[in-house]
């Protein structure tokens, strides 16, 4: 997701004095994860085991008036998986740029309320995809979630790693450089979302407000990175009753 994630509502947000409207998803009344996932990336090099891609957007009035470079890399091992996303800002002053990995796990593979990590804070999400709460800190705390239930909540200031156990026998461990994470289930319970992301959904639409992150701005020629990796481990016990 990039050069945003979550939903923009009606498509607009403010920059430094500036008022923005970018293109809305067909049919509704607000951007979503940015428009990365809509384009033609170029192969840079790829085999068995690697591929890596890069994508440049020239600044317009539709999509996003910055111009920047994308890269994206997936490289597999015995372990798992390790993504690598970033973004170059080319434009001659500063942008908003916020980064996410949306990865989507089937339902039939999960078991109620597996997966866990520790985390800040608990944001249930608006009707606009905003967090509904202030952003108050509290110590963290160990966070389960139920993928038998819908719903949609933000984890504020996540702690690596996040723990998804299946009912194969497996348990995955999800670690990134991301400050937070989205935990998403839609009602039909058909997969569950478990995505870092570098701001909380609704930071764009603070950028007029005190209250916006400092961490969305990136400076002209700037980069920024998000890495994340999802292991996975035999469960000993799985192992056990099986053999």
């Amino acid at each position: 997701m990039l050069p945003y994630t979550n939903r923009l509502k009606d498509g607009r947000f403010q920059w430094c004095g500036h008022d923005y409207q970018i293109r809305l998803v067909p049919g509704q009344s607000y951007g979503l994860h940015g428009f990365g996932h809509r384009q033609t990336w170029q192969v840079d090099e790829s085999n068995e085991s690697h591929i890596a891609m890069s994508w440049r957007h020239t600044a317009d009035d539709v999509e996003w008036p910055w111009s920047f470079t994308a890269r994206l890399v997936y490289a597999l091992s015995d372990d798992g998986l390790e993504v690598d996303l970033m973004i170059r800002n080319e434009s001659s002053t500063s942008m908003p740029a916020i980064l996410g990995w949306h990865p989507y796990v089937p339902a039939f593979w999960l078991t109620a309320a597996n997966a866990s990590g520790m985390a800040c804070a608990v944001h249930a999400l608006d009707g606009d995809g905003a967090c509904v709460a202030d952003l108050e800190l509290v110590r963290p705390k160990r966070i389960v979630t139920d993928d038998q239930t819908a719903h949609t909540v933000a984890l504020q200031d996540w702690r690596s790693n996040w723990s998804i156990q299946t009912l194969a026998g497996e348990r995955w461990h999800l670690t990134a450089n991301a400050a937070h994470l989205v935990h998403h289930v839609p009602k039909e319970l058909t997969y569950a979302c478990i995505e870092p992301v570098s701001a909380l959904p609704g930071s764009l639409g603070l950028t007029s407000s005190q209250r916006v992150p400092n961490a969305i701005g990136l400076e002209p020629d700037a980069w920024r990175h998000l890495k994340c990796s999802l292991e996975a481990t035999v469960l000993l016990e799985k192992i056990s009753h099986d053999g």
